[in-house]
């Protein structure tokens, strides 16, 4: 998902992966998906709390969190569709 600011209001769109910030890098696929964890499971507890605007839409953003290898194919863009 992507932030993007329209007539003052934040919302969220699809975005491919390779337009997805990179929130840390880790050495294995298990320290990733242990990262990957606490930052839904806080993201869970903010979205239970009173938020709005751009905190609202940083907190759902962060139940988007996924890990993947550097080399994943679903990173690379096909530009020509």
């Amino acid at each position: 998902m992507k932030q993007l600011m329209d007539k003052g209001v934040w919302i969220l769109r699809p975005a491919h992966l390779n337009e997805w910030e990179t929130y840390s890098v880790f050495d294995s696929a298990f320290l990733c998906n242990q990262a990957q964890g606490v930052v839904t499971d806080e993201a869970d507890k903010l979205l239970k709390g009173n938020l709005s605007g751009l905190k609202a839409a940083k907190a759902l953003s962060m139940t988007y969190a996924r890990c993947l290898a550097s080399d994943d194919p679903r990173l690379k863009r096909n530009l020509s569709k």
